[in-house]
C-alpha cells in the first residue's frame, strides 16, 4: 500500500487520472437519476438541483486542493532549500579564507565569477587577478579547458584531479588541485567550466619532504654497508643489494624463504641445536619486543659457511609487525682476531723470550708484570721481590712524560752483588690506562770489558807516542795522513799536526833532491804492485829536518785495505848515525886502499 501512495505521489498521470475520477463521480452524484432515486424530500431535492452547480466546482476545486497540496507544499520547500543553499554557497565560497577559491569560465569569457578568496590564497584582488592571469602563469585554469573537458566527455572518462604551481603576490611557490566541473545546457553542450582550486602547498610540502626523506631512506637502506632483511611470518619479504652480495644469491633467490632454509642455514649451528629451531626462537622473542643479538653461521651460495653478527628487533607499518634483521658478515673480523690472538700469542713467546728485562708499571708504581729474563736479571723469583729495584727509578719515572729516559744505574741485587744496569723508560696509554714500560739489561760484563779496553787503548796510546820510531797511516787515495805519531817531533821537528794540514806535493818537496827521482820511482812501483798486496816495503830516503838540515830515513810499511780503501801503514826510523858511520868507515876502508 505504502508503495502504491508513492507510485501515486511521483505520477502526474494518476493524480490526474484520480481528479478525472472523481469529478465523473461528483457529477454522476448530482445527476437527475441519482436524485430523483435517493432524494424524496421536495425542498432537499429543489436545494440541489439549484445549487448542484454551485456545489460540484467547489468540491472540484477541494479535490484539486487535496491532490496539489502536497506537491505544492514540496516545491515550496525545495525553492527555500534552493535560495538558502545558494545563500549558503555564496557565502561559503565567499568566505572561505586560506585554502580555496573557486572560478566559472563560460565560452570566450574566462573568470566571468572568481570567489573572493584568491587574495587570501595567493594574495592578488580579484580584478587584478582576472585582468593579469596569464603574466602570474595561471594560463591552464583557462586555456584548453573547454576542449579537455569535451575529450574527456567523449571518451566517458571522469575528469582527473590536476595539479599546478603559480606564484603568489610574494613569489613563493603555490601547489593548487584543481577539479573542474563542466555545465551543460538543455541540449547536452557545455556551456561554462567551474573549478574549485585548493591551496595543497602544506601538503605537497610535507609530501616532497617525505619523498625526500624516503628517498634518504631507501638509499640508506641500499648503501649501508651491512645487510638489512625484513621479516614477516618468518620469511624474507624485502632486502637490500649488500644482502645479496653477503648471500652471493640473486633477490628471487631470496625473497618469500626463511632465513634458515637449507641454502642460507646449515642444519645444524655450532651450539649443537637445530637451525630451524634456534631461528624461529629468535624471531619470535624479537617479535614479543625482545630486541636480539646473537651470532650465527650463514651459508654464502648454499655452500660455503661464514660466520655473522645477527641484530633482530621488532618495528611497525601500517598496523602490521614485521622485523628488521641486520646481517653483517664477521669472517674478516674473525680472521682478524685469529691474527691477533697468533700475534699476542707471539707476543707473549717474545716477552718471555726477550734477552732483556721487561717490566710493566703503573703510575703509582704497581709492578703489574715482568718477563722472565728480568726476575733472571734481578735474581728473584717473584715480581712482588722487584721493589728494590723500583725504588732505585722511581725517581725517574716522572721524567718520562714527554721523552723516554735512558741511564745506567748500579743496583744491589737480591742476592746481595752489585749490578750495573743500562736501563730504558717510556711512558705508554694502554686502554686509555697510563703505564710505565721499563726495559733494563745488566751491562756489567760490558762495563768491565769497557774500562779494561780504555786501560788497554791508554798502555797502547802510550806506548805509541813514546815510541822512538815515527808511526803512521796514509790513505793512498787522498794522499793526506790520518795518523801520525808525536816521534815525529823528535825526529823531524815538526807536530803531527803540521803533517795534517800539508798536502802530498808539498810533504814531497822536503825530500832530499838526490831521493826524488828515487821516491817517484817507489811510488810508482808501489801503485803497480797495489794489487798484489806484497807483505813488507822497505825504503831509504834523506827527509829535510824543520830547522833545514837532511836526515836519512828508514821508511817500513804495508799495504792494507780498510772500508774500500786503500792505506799504508808503516813506522818510519832515524838511521842517520847509521848511515854517517857507514860513510866513515867507507872512507877509512878508502884510504886503507890508497896506502
Amino acid at each position: 500500500m505504502k508503495k502504491l501512495i508513492a507510485i501515486y505521489h511521483q505520477s502526474l498521470l494518476l493524480k490526474l487520472l484520480s481528479f478525472l475520477l472523481s469529478a465523473f463521480v461528483i457529477i454522476f452524484l448530482f445527476s437527475d437519476f441519482v436524485l430523483d432515486q435517493f432524494i424524496q424530500n421536495t425542498v432537499l431535492w429543489y436545494k440541489l438541483q439549484v445549487y448542484r452547480w454551485i456545489i460540484i466546482p467547489v468540491l472540484l476545486t477541494f479535490i484539486v486542493f487535496l491532490i496539489l497540496r502536497r506537491p505544492f507544499r514540496l516545491y515550496k520547500q525545495s525553492i527555500q532549500n534552493y535560495q538558502s543553499i545558494q545563500k549558503n554557497y555564496r557565502f561559503v565560497v565567499d568566505s572561505l579564507i586560506d585554502d580555496y577559491f573557486f572560478y566559472r569560465h563560460e565560452l570566450n569569457k574566462p573568470f566571468v565569477y572568481l570567489s573572493s578568496s584568491i587574495t587570501n590564497v595567493l594574495g592578488y584582488t580579484k580584478v587584478d587577478f582576472i585582468n593579469n592571469y596569464v603574466k602570474y602563469g595561471a594560463a591552464e585554469l583557462y586555456q584548453h579547458v573547454f576542449e579537455r573537458q569535451k575529450s574527456f566527455l567523449q571518451q566517458n572518462i571522469k575528469p582527473p584531479v590536476l595539479e599546478i604551481v603559480l606564484r603568489d603576490a610574494f613569489n613563493r611557490k603555490t601547489y593548487l588541485e584543481i577539479k573542474e566541473i563542466p555545465v551543460f545546457n538543455e541540449d547536452g553542450e557545455i556551456i561554462a567550466i567551474e573549478g574549485t582550486a585548493k591551496n595543497i602547498t602544506k601538503y605537497k610540502t610535507i609530501e616532497i619532504e617525505l619523498n625526500e626523506k624516503e628517498k634518504k631512506y631507501q638509499t640508506i637502506f641500499e648503501v649501508i654497508s651491512d645487510g638489512l632483511l625484513v621479516i614477516k611470518d618468518n620469511k624474507i619479504i624485502d632486502c637490500n643489494k649488500r644482502v645479496l652480495e653477503i648471500f652471493d644469491c640473486s633477490i628471487e633467490e631470496l625473497i618469500m624463504h626463511t632465513p634458515f632454509h637449507y641454502r642460507f642455514s646449515p642444519p645444524y649451528q655450532p651450539n649443537g641445536l637445530p637451525s630451524r629451531e634456534l631461528a624461529i626462537k629468535k624471531i619470535q622473542a624479537a617479535y614479543n619486543g625482545q630486541p636480539q643479538h646473537f651470532e650465527w653461521i650463514h651459508l654464502r651460495n648454499g655452500k660455503n659457511p661464514f660466520p655473522a653478527e645477527i641484530s633482530l628487533s621488532k618495528f611497525s607499518f601500517e598496523g602490521e609487525n614485521f622485523v628488521l634483521a641486520v646481517v653483517r658478515d664477521i669472517s674478516q673480523k674473525k680472521d682478524i682476531i685469529e691474527t691477533l690472538k697468533e700475534k699476542e700469542e707471539s707476543f707473549k713467546k717474545l716477552y718471555e723470550s726477550l734477552p732483556i728485562g721487561v717490566m710493566q708499571l703503573q703510575t703509582n708504581e704497581t709492578i703489574l708484570g715482568i718477563n722472565p729474563k728480568g726476575l733472571e736479571i734481578l735474581h728473584i723469583n717473584d715480581e712482588l721481590e722487584a721493589s728494590f729495584f723500583v725504588e732505585k727509578i722511581k725517581d725517574r719515572l716522572t721524567q718520562t712524560s714527554d721523552t723516554p729516559v735512558h741511564f745506567t744505574v748500579h743496583v744491589a741485587m737480591a742476592n746481595h752483588s752489585t749490578r750495573c744496569l743500562s736501563v730504558h723508560i717510556n711512558g705508554l696509554t694502554i686502554n686509555d690506562v697510563p703505564i710505565y714500560l721499563v726495559l733494563f739489561e745488566d751491562i756489567t760484563e760490558i762495563v768491565d770489558l769497557k774500562k779494561s779496553c780504555t786501560k788497554q787503548e791508554t798502555y797502547f796510546k802510550e806506548i805509541l807516542e813514546n815510541s822512538r820510531q815515527i808511526l803512521y797511516k796514509l790513505n793512498v787515495e787522498t794522499g793526506n795522513y790520518e795518523y801520525i805519531s808525536s816521534a815525529l817531533y823528535t825526529i823531524l821537528g815538526y807536530k803531527p799536526e803540521e803533517f795534517y794540514e800539508m798536502t802530498a806535493e808539498q810533504i814531497k818537496s822536503l825530500l832530499h833532491p838526490d831521493d826524488m827521482q828515487k821516491a817517484n820511482t817507489i811510488v810508482a812501483k808501489l801503485i803497480q804492485n797495489l794489487d798484489t798486496f806484497k807483505n813488507e816495503f822497505i825504503i831509504e830516503y834523506r827527509f829535510r829536518h824543520k830547522d833545514g838540515h837532511y836526515k836519512w830515513l828508514s821508511d817500513k810499511y804495508q799495504i792494507i785495505s780498510q772500508e774500500d780503501s786503500i792505506y799504508i801503514v808503516g813506522n818510519i826510523m832515524d838511521i842517520t848515525q847509521i848511515k854517517d858511520a857507514e860513510q866513515r868507515i867507507q872512507e877509512y876502508l878508502n884510504r886503507e886502499n890508497k896506502t
